[in-house]
């Protein structure tokens, strides 16, 4: 998997059609990047384990850092 880090003009870009209100897929086809997230949540059971520990009131960041087989996404992606 090839990645780059976004240059100071897409940074800006970004924000730009951030604030405009754009979707994240919009933005990133502006951008020429992929934004695959499909199936992030598709799994009943990542989600079900995710709801479950929300409710007993862990944090996003505790869940997406404590092992478990289930791919887990990260903290900033149970915050949306």
């Amino acid at each position: 998997m090839s990645y780059t880090h976004l240059t100071i003009e897409e940074r800006c870009c970004l924000r730009e059609y951030y604030n405009k209100g754009y979707s994240y897929r919009k933005i990133a086809e502006l951008l020429g990047r992929s934004y695959c997230h499909r199936g992030m949540f598709q799994n009943p059971k990542k989600l079900e384990y995710i709801k479950e520990k929300l409710l007993l009131t862990w944090s996003p960041e505790q869940i997406a850092n404590t092992p478990c087989e289930l791919d887990i996404p990260s903290m900033r992606t149970i915050y949306r």
